[in-house]
């Protein structure tokens, strides 16, 4: 017999901490010791599981047991005969491991002037697009750096006559495509090539789709006439596309509630629910880039929190009813998860701020790295005039990443430090600062719905 690793998956991260990871789906395994990485390494279908077993000085029997529970996950194969495969190994020689890449190919957007909520304000349409051989290169070096995950945004990244060639030279470099933002007002050809791309691939990707209201009347206050049967239209063909080819793909639909939608929340999510909605994301915003001077679009809290508190009660009561079908994010405080697994993680104050974003960066329509997507104005380097990980370990973009919870002075002693973690850096303005909106928001998040999540029989803590 000959171990050989399935096509699927290939080892990634740095030399320090290296993973197993699948390119289909966002999975990844710890290999604790190089040892485990040499083994794997040698699954190539060329070297017989006895030969296999001399190089390492142990009995046949024992690697045999000990690759079976890779072989029960799928990732190990035992071949009969020798069939030669290439074991794909990208690590980086620092650390720490820069995981995921928000890449926004394009500064274009065909709803620019209308969306009054938009956080890159008055940027859109400024820049000029990269040219489809830059962005090939720069994904070619963040494979080689260990990259694992892009996801795809702009502007609307649809607006790229070569996304898909951009994509398949991701998929090509066996990293996972792991999201696509769009206002879904474009479905062309072009569109349908990479989406049966992804299907073909069977990549485990989510579309994340804009949609501010459940009328047409509402959304398109924001996002311009006819936005909202255009949206619609892509989301019922995305949807059909996953029904008939059976694909792993989710649809989401990213909603910012406001003034006109807060009220609507639970007939918003029984229409979204009717249509086989994967997953609503649902967020109130942050107050940056259009919105601060459209804040008047930011419902009163205190009447949104009794709205949140509504809504979240009918879903409890859907759930425990069996009548649960599209899953929900809100905000950052409520999702579907904490129901199935009963439990919700909190912050300590040894986690650095963003904790989800300690592994992973944003790199804009020009080539600069940002702290994350919605961190505008500050760059920390260029990736067509910079090598990455020159940029990745410097030391004024890790001091942020590693920065504390527990550093942020004015949040000491709060007892919803370990709820809101801080809140959000680019709100505060600084590391120190409060930000008020988050504090607000978590005030009554404790009052309003905490008690709701811990009747249900949610446990929070921070493991």
């Amino acid at each position: 017999m000959y171990p050989v690793i399935d096509a699927d998956y290939q080892i990634r991260g740095t030399s320090a901490t290296p993973y197993l990871v699948s390119c289909k789906e966002n999975k990844t395994i710890p290999l604790e010791d190089m040892l485990l990485v040499e083994l794997l390494k040698n699954c190539t279908g060329t070297v017989s599981l006895n030969n296999l077993a001399k190089r390492l000085k142990i009995a046949t029997e024992d690697l045999k047991s000990f690759l079976g529970q890779f072989q029960n996950v799928g990732v190990i194969k035992l071949l009969a005969s020798p069939q030669a495969r290439e074991v794909v190994v990208s690590l980086a020689n620092s650390k720490p491991w820069l995981k995921e890449v928000h890449l926004d190919v394009t500064g274009k957007c065909n709803l620019a002037k209308y969306c009054k909520h938009c956080f890159r304000g008055k940027m859109l349409n400024t820049y000029t697009d990269r040219s489809l051989e830059e962005w090939l290169e720069v994904v070619e070096k963040l494979s080689a750096f260990g990259v694992y995950c892009i996801t795809i945004s702009g502007g609307e990244p649809f607006l790229r006559k070569d996304l898909y060639t951009i994509i398949k030279k991701i998929l090509a470099e066996g990293m996972l495509l792991n999201a696509i933002f769009t206002n879904g007002t474009i479905l062309n050809d072009k569109v349908r090539r990479v989406v049966n791309l992804l299907v073909g691939a069977g990549i485990h990707n989510s579309y994340y789709i804009s949609l501010d209201g459940p009328t047409a009347e509402i959304h398109d206050l924001n996002r311009g006439k006819g936005s909202f049967c255009k949206t619609m239209e892509f989301i019922a063909w995305l949807l059909r596309v996953k029904q008939e080819t059976n694909a792993p793909f989710e649809v989401v639909v990213n909603s910012q509630v406001n003034i006109y939608t807060y009220k609507l929340l639970t007939p918003w999510f029984k229409m979204l629910q009717n249509l086989g909605v994967s997953r609503w994301r649902l967020t109130s915003g942050r107050v940056t880039g259009n919105l601060l001077i459209n804040s008047h679009l930011v419902p009163p809290y205190n009447q949104l929190f009794e709205e949140y508190r509504s809504f979240i009660d009918f879903y409890l009561q859907e759930y425990r009813e069996g009548r649960i079908t599209t899953k929900i994010n809100l905000e950052s405080f409520f999702t579907s998860r904490m129901l199935d697994e009963k439990k919700a993680l909190t912050f300590d104050e040894s986690i650095p701020i963003c904790d989800y974003k300690e592994n992973a960066c944003s790199i804009e329509p020009n080539g600069d790295v940002q702290f994350c997507t919605s961190w505008g104005g500050k760059s920390f380097g260029n990736v067509f005039e910079q090598n990455i990980k020159e940029i990745w370990t410097g030391a004024e973009l890790q001091m942020l990443k590693q920065f504390k919870i527990g550093n942020i002075s004015s949040c000491k002693g709060c007892e919803l430090l370990c709820f809101c973690g801080g809140g959000c850096r680019l709100v505060a303005k600084d590391l120190y600062s409060k930000d008020e909106y988050s504090c607000l928001k978590y005030k009554l998040f404790a009052s309003r719905i905490l008690p709701l999540l811990r009747d249900e029989g949610i446990k929070f803590a921070t493991k």
